[in-house]
């Protein structure tokens, strides 16, 4: 299938609604103190298009767009999702961040977040639609493919951070190690619905208590507290 037709088409469609900020700490956050996994999954608009590996689709079907911001970064620099504030992420521009379905995956040279303001941050991205390395069938190389890009601009919700621990482990002393000042500590539950495939692990959700609390005023962790 013709690479330009196919991604001029999808660039003129895609404009997402909406989308999720999900965020992920496991039980390493009692040292490290960093988050482990960021990533966005889009909400799209509903339209048509021609998929190049399974033709005819819908854009809201179960596979939701989605990108790792970080993705091909050693780690993660971030102790508290605000951290993402006005930032800019630029990356390569042929280094693949995320996928817009089964046989499309993309690149995205540029990321800015903006304003946090009622659990929502703004968010915009640069992006170029390229073939997966399973399913791809466009034309074209990736060099040829990032001659063309997209914009998404969209006002992402922030969802309550993930806590991943193994199942004989706990999650106490996790909670412990966070900030009571950000968190809603006492309100963690274990989420059902977070399509977990770690058979020996367990994921709660903590509620966000102030996303706009000042972070060079909250109270320390406890282990930093102890240590001085």
């Amino acid at each position: 299938m013709d690479w330009e037709k196919t991604t001029d088409d999808l660039y003129k469609k895609i404009k997402p609604i909406g989308g999720d900020l999900i965020s992920r700490i496991e039980s390493n956050f009692i040292s490290r103190q960093k988050i482990n996994s960021i990533w966005i999954e889009f909400d799209m608009n509903e339209f048509i298009y021609e998929d190049p590996f399974y033709g005819e689709q819908k854009s809201t079907a179960v596979f939701r767009m989605n990108v790792e911001p970080f993705s091909g970064e050693r780690s993660i620099d971030l102790t508290h999702i605000q951290e993402l504030k006005n930032k800019v992420i630029k990356s390569p521009r042929t280094q693949k961040k995320g996928a817009f379905s089964n046989s499309l995956d993309f690149t995205a040279p540029l990321i800015k977040f903006g304003k946090i303001k009622d659990h929502t941050i703004e968010f915009e991205m640069e992006y170029c639609l390229t073939n997966s390395s399973s399913y791809g069938m466009m034309t074209g190389t990736i060099d040829d493919h990032i001659k063309a890009s997209g914009t998404i601009k969209v006002d992402l919700k922030i969802n309550d951070m993930l806590i991943l621990t193994a199942k004989n482990k706990g999650v106490e002393r996790v909670l412990k190690s966070m900030n009571p000042d950000i968190y809603d500590l006492k309100s963690a539950q274990l989420a059902t619905n977070t399509n977990n495939s770690f058979a020996d692990y367990d994921q709660y959700r903590v509620p966000y208590k102030n996303l706009n609390v000042d972070l060079n005023r909250i109270r320390k962790p406890w282990w930093k507290i102890r240590l001085n």
